[in-house]
């Protein structure tokens, strides 16, 4: 995954006051915890030093974010991943409700557009579960913002349905996460490299931004484990 910043202050107030007007919704990661809380951009002063967003949800977040030590927001912008680290300031009583925080001095842009994959963790895996014919439950072996993937021992699921059928929603759970249902695709069947098993495709329908963006702050976290684990090798 090859990032590029927005370092320059007048690109970065741009593209501030751009996801502000919008009130672009966006995960935050509190220290290392790759559970996430739900926020929207409200608007940033104009010294360009804080930045406000709105309430975390679940609204426990917005205790842990008061003994945090740093933030980290995730959120999409057409399709590209922007990303940025920053600090916890104050909680604003005034209406509406908001948490002040560290103006970015930087922040990092996902290149590819097109949507990026990542295989979950073995000690925390992504179990999932739609209903055909029959249930079809199991676990994914990649996830995107645009699907995932799983491991099928044969091709009976697919027997009743045909690929670019709708399926209905999809049922899982993000590790720390509630559980989400998406509409879903069918969209394709092959081989696995063992001979005897079948990677079975499946696209989300209409993912709302909300749980795109829960998507997309899990990959990114993920993302940060797996390099831990190749420098510490």
């Amino acid at each position: 995954m090859s990032y590029d910043a927005l370092v320059k202050p007048e690109e970065i107030r741009r593209h501030i006051e751009e996801v502000c007007a919008k009130n672009t919704r966006l995960e935050v990661m509190i220290d290392d915890s790759i559970v996430t809380f739900q926020s929207l951009f409200i608007g940033g002063d104009q010294d360009k030093k804080n930045l406000l967003i709105d309430e975390l949800v679940p609204h426990k977040g917005n205790d842990i974010i008061k003994r945090s030590h740093s933030i980290k927001l995730v959120y999409m912008v057409d399709r590209i991943i922007y990303t940025f680290k920053s600090r916890y300031l104050d909680y604003i009583k005034d209406k509406p409700l908001s948490l002040k925080i560290d103006y970015p001095s930087c922040v990092e842009r996902l290149q590819r557009r097109e949507h990026f994959r990542i295989e979950p963790s073995l000690d925390d895996p992504i179990e999932f579960s739609f209903d055909l014919v029959i249930k079809i439950h199991g676990k994914m072996v990649d996830i995107s913002a645009g699907g995932f993937a799983f491991l099928a021992e044969n091709k009976s699921y697919h027997i009743e349905i045909e690929p670019e059928s709708e399926i209905g929603e999809v049922r899982f759970k993000l590790p720390g996460g509630e559980e989400t249902k998406i509409p879903a695709v069918d969209k394709h069947l092959s081989q696995h490299h063992d001979d005897k098993r079948y990677k079975c495709g499946v696209e989300f329908k209409a993912i709302s931004e909300k749980d795109q963006n829960k998507i997309v702050a899990y990959i990114i976290q993920r993302q940060q484990e797996i390099l831990k684990k190749i420098k510490g090798k």
